[in-house]
């Protein structure tokens, strides 16, 4: 029987952990951190016989696991992946090799996990084994299972494979890889052919999606040379608006975490965006990881009307994270802001523990597209020592 994990468990979960000190560190330091039932996480133990068989530890999107005999519930794995669909899952090889059977969606990493859990620095640092099991992740590309008995691996959901994508899709991936560097200023695109089979997609749709991307000025179309990328982070148009969750803080941005929904909205909410009565609206809130620490976050609200307008299907929520997180900020002409130093919110001081008494840099930003439609309201929530707002004009 699987069950969540109590107080009273704490001390048989330490002893039956004693063998795997990396483990049981980073379990440690993230129930010091967040307990062992809150919002951000859950601790769930396998003891149907009194004695413990497994441990699952679910945050945010990772999924932890952790058995010495390789003993994996798959019932409860299947009841844990509705609610949750994970990015991340790790443990012993072999558990994940089980794991990975059932679940196709996932890509099986291996080979460097356990050593790097070994070294002394990460010995003495519970948060520095998780970012190195982070950097494990983006260093490696290869499925490299290895045979030591207590190597670890990794699995990663890997959405790109397996989703049919429309042209927008393509678009918003090459898109980020442009900007992220994957693509340098003035570097070749692959051909359309390779593009097509790289997303499982027809040249028509990556045509589509290239088109766009040149009329937005990423990308320029030589005849008889090919595609090239002409986008430049150094020499961003003034006149631009930016997103600046992402384009103003100081560290690296590991993942970002969105949770869109329709709703009514508030009295305020409604009246900022000009709502009819009938009228709804979309709310997101996104939040920016540096590993395991929140550094920023904004909740984004944005009239049903307009994601229809912009051809976004709003039962499609990989579409609305893309123009929740990118597209809508492409899209605005000029805004009105509000930039204060305020006590952060239960939500933002939950997230992003700014510690006692201390204050978040807080902007609100009410959008206009050149139409001088009200398009979007952002409300962000900085830590002061992560970013550095450079106000736009």
């Amino acid at each position: 029987m699987i069950r969540r994990c109590t107080n009273k468990d704490v001390d048989k979960l330490m002893k039956y952990l004693e063998e795997e000190e990396a483990y049981k560190r980073f379990l440690v330091a993230n129930m010091e951190e967040n307990g062992l039932d809150s919002s951000m996480q859950k601790v769930y133990i396998d003891d149907d016989t009194g004695i413990i068989k497994g441990v699952y530890l679910c945050y945010y999107k990772n999924l932890m696991v952790y058995s010495k005999d390789n003993t994996v519930n798959q019932e409860f794995l299947k009841d844990l992946f509705v609610e949750t669909r994970f990015d991340l899952i790790w443990g012993k090889t072999k558990t994940m090799v089980k794991i990975g059977e059932e679940y196709k969606e996932y890509t099986l990493f291996t080979d460097s996990i356990y050593p790097l859990t070994k070294t002394k620095l990460l010995m003495s640092d519970c948060k520095s084994t998780r970012r190195a099991i982070f950097r494990f992740i983006e260093e490696h590309n290869e499925s490299k299972v290895s045979e030591e008995e207590d190597s670890w691996a990794a699995l990663i959901y890997e959405k790109r494979v397996n989703e049919k994508a429309s042209y927008l899709s393509i678009y918003n991936w090459l898109r980020e890889d442009i900007v992220s560097g994957q693509y340098q200023t003035g570097s070749r695109l692959p051909s359309e052919n390779i593009l097509s089979d790289k997303y499982n997609v027809s040249r028509n749709t990556v045509r589509q999606a290239l088109t766009v991307l040149n009329q937005d000025g990423y990308i320029e179309k030589k005849q008889g040379k090919g595609t090239y990328v002409v986008y430049n982070q150094e020499t961003k148009e003034k006149g631009k608006f930016y997103n600046y969750l992402f384009e103003d803080v100081l560290e690296e941005i590991t993942d970002v975490e969105s949770n869109p929904k329709i709703i009514r909205g508030d009295k305020q909410s409604r009246f900022i965006l000009g709502l009819k009565e009938e009228e709804k609206l979309i709310e997101s809130q996104v939040v920016c990881w540096n590993y395991d620490k929140a550094i920023g976050m904004a909740c984004v609200q944005v009239p049903v009307s307009i994601l229809s307008m912009s051809g976004v299907d709003i039962e499609s929520k990989d579409e609305i994270d893309t123009f929740i997180t990118r597209n809508l900020y492409y899209r605005i002409n000029e805004s009105d802001f509000t930039i204060e130093a305020r006590k952060p919110t239960k939500d933002s001081a939950h997230l992003l523990n700014p510690g006692k008494d201390s204050c978040v840099l807080y902007m609100e930003q009410v959008a206009y597209d050149s139409n001088q439609r009200i398009i979007g309201r952002i409300r962000y929530y900085f830590l002061s020592d992560k970013y550095c707002i450079q106000y736009r004009r």
